[in-house]
């Protein structure tokens, strides 16, 4: 959505404008919300692969007396982010 707010008349008829006709913003938050969960999924794998083995110990949340493994990407990407900035 800060897309669709921010950006300057021109690039946004640019982009969401076809035949003529600007795209409905309902459609546009739609497509947004797309992108980003497909990014996010994306995100998700690479922190799978970097964390190997590990994946299950680091990515994991207790529910109860269970301990489960995280499915979210968002959830997964999140965590992941954290664990970079404590890297550096």
């Amino acid at each position: 959505m800060r897309e669709y707010g921010s950006a300057d008349d021109e690039t946004f008829r640019s982009k969401w404008t076809k035949g003529g006709k600007i795209t409905k913003s309902h459609k546009i938050i739609k497509i947004i919300r797309a992108q980003k969960r497909k990014g996010y999924k994306e995100l998700a794998e690479v922190a799978r692969s970097d964390s190997g083995r590990l994946f299950s110990e680091l990515f994991s949340y207790r529910r109860g007396s269970t301990t489960k493994v995280m499915k979210d990407p968002i959830s997964i990407v999140k965590k992941y982010e954290k664990y970079q900035r404590l890297k550096t």
